[in-house]
């Protein structure tokens, strides 16, 4: 997968997709000058087990997680005496003792339904109400837009650096994959803002929040394009641009993590707000999907598109999610 003589084989397309689900856990793990994730998590290990050795015994879990969330409630006691690892993507994990080693030591996997871990160990992708929390940014706007558009950069990054090793159906598979799943991302990132900022009339929907006009420029079109080609070279091409236009919206480079820095920048667009913090790109990549139900108006392609993108979409409301917001029962 990573440019071993395996990365060309007869794999099915579900194989690939399996793949495709790790590509998180091993991107830039490991570094030359021993600052890679993981190789901080082991040293970080390493004291557990000198803690251990003192005491005389083991722990009955280990737990990891981000350092910048703030828990609404407490992890369920149960979770510890399970023999799985329970995880929310890669930013919290509890893993029982018996699982974590010091060659894995509890690293969660930035996937949202990965079953067993690069170690071997089964797992069970759990966010809320499991656990409960959200990032601590100044601006809850810029902590919705790093839980919910944060994934598609690194997807973006880690899905151009194999298309080059990947077999025809399955770079068109694992771009599909992609395009559909961002889709999910932005109508739950829409759909956050909704219940935390929006105002809402009295039928439930959001005031001044209309559907997007569908369009057929931009990255996304070039990357469904070299899909259907199976064109590697451009597939990655437009996943680059794609993973700068995330990088773009996310704003680290001019705001800084914390959003503090550098320099004086002001937050600008993650200024809380009731109007729909929409973004550009995605709203030209995910509008489309009206036309699995109105095809009037469509070109050939997309309505191919389209109908890829609603295929592989899990809820059967999803079509109607970023443009029909409803609070929560």
């Amino acid at each position: 997968l990573f440019g071993s003589d395996q990365a060309v084989t007869d794999a099915t397309a579900a194989e690939w997709r399996a793949a495709f689900d790790r590509f998180g856990q091993a991107a830039e793990f490991a570094l030359a000058d021993g600052t890679g994730p993981l190789q901080k998590m082991q040293r970080c290990f390493a004291h557990v087990e000198a803690a251990e050795a003192a005491a005389g015994r083991r722990y009955a879990a280990v737990a990891t997680h981000r350092p910048d969330l703030n828990w609404k409630h407490a992890v369920p006691v149960e979770l510890p005496f399970l023999n799985v690892v329970t995880y929310c993507y890669d930013m919290v994990a509890v893993c029982p003792r018996h699982l974590a080693d010091e060659a894995w030591p509890c690293a969660p996997p930035n996937s949202a339904n990965l079953t067993v871990l690069a170690n071997g160990a089964p797992a069970v992708p759990a966010c809320a109400p499991t656990f409960q929390f959200h990032m601590e940014r100044t601006a809850r706007a810029q902590g919705r837009a790093e839980l919910h558009l944060g994934k598609g950069a690194s997807w973006a990054a880690d899905l151009a650096a194999a298309a080059l090793t990947l077999a025809p159906d399955a770079l068109s598979d694992c771009a599909l994959d992609f395009l559909a799943l961002t889709c999910r991302a932005y109508d739950s990132y829409l759909e956050a803002w909704a219940r935390d900022e929006a105002v809402v009339d009295r039928a439930g929907r959001v005031e001044g929040a209309g559907p997007p006009e569908p369009a057929w420029t931009g990255p996304h079109a070039l990357l469904f394009d070299a899909a259907e080609r199976s064109d590697a070279s451009n597939a990655a091409a437009a996943l680059r641009s794609l993973k700068a236009l995330y990088d773009a919206a996310l704003r680290y480079e001019a705001l800084g993590v914390d959003g503090a820095g550098p320099g004086t920048a002001a937050y600008g667009r993650w200024a809380e707000s009731a109007a729909p913090p929409r973004v550009a790109f995605l709203e030209a990549q995910c509008a489309p999907r009206r036309f699995c139900r109105r095809p009037g108006g469509a070109s050939p392609d997309q309505r191919r598109y389209a109908n890829e993108l609603c295929a592989r979409a899990v809820a059967d409301d999803a079509l109607a999610s970023p443009f029909l917001f409803r609070r929560a029962p």
